[in-house]
C-alpha cells in the first residue's frame, strides 16, 4: 500500500472545507501555544487570522479564528 502524506496546510484546509461544507459549522477557531510558529504559519495559510491572546486551563494560549463567510 502507497501512504500519502499531505503537508499540514492542506490538511487544515481539508478540515476547514469539511467543517463548513459537510457539517455546516460556521466558526472555527484554533488554539495555538504563543511559541508554536508553525501552527500558526499553518492556520493563517488556511484563512485563519489572530483573534485574541487567551488562557486555556492555565495555559496562555493564541486564538485564531475564521466564520464561514470569510473563507468556508
Amino acid at each position: 500500500k502507497a501512504v500519502v502524506v499531505l503537508p499540514p496546510d492542506v490538511r487544515a484546509r481539508a478540515v476547514r472545507d469539511y467543517s463548513f461544507g459537510t457539517l455546516g459549522l460556521s466558526r472555527l477557531i484554533s488554539i495555538i501555544d504563543p511559541q508554536n510558529f508553525a501552527s500558526a504559519r499553518v492556520a493563517e495559510k488556511t484563512g485563519l487570522r489572530f483573534e485574541k491572546d487567551a488562557v486555556f486551563h492555565d495555559i496562555n494560549v493564541k486564538i485564531y479564528s475564521i466564520s464561514r463567510t470569510a473563507g468556508g
